[in-house]
């Protein structure tokens, strides 16, 4: 059951949950802002935009040689490509995708899953892999924590 549970509390299940959620609230709640091309436009530049910063990040922990699976401790400390510019790019790129699906399924009312999502990422992954982070890698990583926002 453990094992379940740790397959199952994984950011992308959060993600597609939180999408899903943004699909039947955009369905019961139809509140439309922009006209329909408007939406579609926005919101396939920002699922793009979204998977481009994910795979650019991925990538990262390829060529650092470290994991990718949150709770697994890291081998390296990545603080080049997009971890230049955030601490947390692949997480920065769910919830751009989110917003891209959002806007995909116009209405507005799903847009309250970006802060549940936003909330749901930072306290069951970025805390917690955070201090982890900070007990492994100690006064390099917080050396890169002054320099380099959590989320942009």
């Amino acid at each position: 059951m453990a094992k379940l549970r740790e397959l199952i509390d994984l950011p992308p299940v959060w993600l597609v949950a939180c999408i899903a959620a943004s699909w039947m609230l955009a369905d019961a709640f139809p509140i439309f802002v922009l006209s329909h091309f408007v939406w579609t436009v926005i919101g396939w530049a920002l699922v793009a935009t979204g998977i481009g910063l994910g795979l650019y990040a991925v990538v990262s922990f390829w060529r650092f040689k470290t994991s990718v699976i949150p709770r697994q401790t890291p081998s390296a400390l990545i603080n080049d490509g997009p971890y230049r510019f955030s601490r947390n790019p692949i997480y920065l790129a769910d919830l751009i995708i989110l917003a891209g699906c959002v806007a995909l399924f116009g209405g507005l009312s799903a847009a309250i899953t970006l802060p549940v999502f936003w909330w749901v990422i930072e306290r069951r992954f970025i805390v917690p892999e955070e201090a982890v982070l900070s007990e492994t890698f100690g006064a390099e990583y917080e050396a890169y924590c002054r320099s380099v926002r959590r989320w942009v």
